[in-house]
């Protein structure tokens, strides 16, 4: 699993952007706990997870459900967190015979008011991966672009940063 984390202060109420990948191929309960472990320690503030976790589920567009969709639906809903994709978006990803949606974009509550537009552009990619742009308005007070690998750990670095 690999994550990804920015902290911009929007509006009134920090905002945090995490973006994740799972491979197919890894254990996704590993993948959904790092991100649980991120969530849990940002204290009621704004977050947007955009993550390609390679689950199957007709939430977010393919025809059947397998064993990843349904692990990724049980973290969204403990979470209380939103789906942001289209239902009926073009495909995200296409790469030989394989094609579908892995890309999620969630957020919480706080933030689902808040995004003006999702969509799939078809402008061409340097993946197997379409771009997928997401317009969220708000008003940035002060933007910092400080990332966060926590592939080998550093939430701790993470977290004291976060802290006033």
């Amino acid at each position: 699993m690999n994550c990804r984390i920015t902290y911009f202060q929007t509006g009134q109420q920090p905002t945090t952007f995490i973006s994740a990948y799972s491979s197919p191929y890894s254990n996704i309960q590993e993948t959904l706990l790092e991100i649980q472990e991120i969530i849990s320690s940002l204290l009621r503030q704004n977050i947007f997870i955009g993550a390609d976790l390679n689950g199957h589920h007709t939430l977010w567009g393919y025809n059947d459900v397998d064993s990843r969709g349904t692990a990724i639906e049980e973290f969204i809903l403990a979470n209380n967190l939103f789906i942001n994709n289209s239902s009926d978006a073009p495909l995200i990803f296409t790469h030989n015979t394989s094609k579908g949606w892995p890309d999620l974009s969630l957020c919480t509550q706080q933030v689902v008011g808040e995004i003006a537009n999702w969509e799939v552009l078809e402008a061409p990619s340097l993946s197997h991966h379409q771009y997928v742009e997401i317009t969220i308005d708000s008003s940035v007070k002060n933007c910092t672009f400080s990332r966060y690998n926590t592939y080998h750990g550093n939430h701790n670095i993470f977290l004291g940063n976060l802290r006033p």
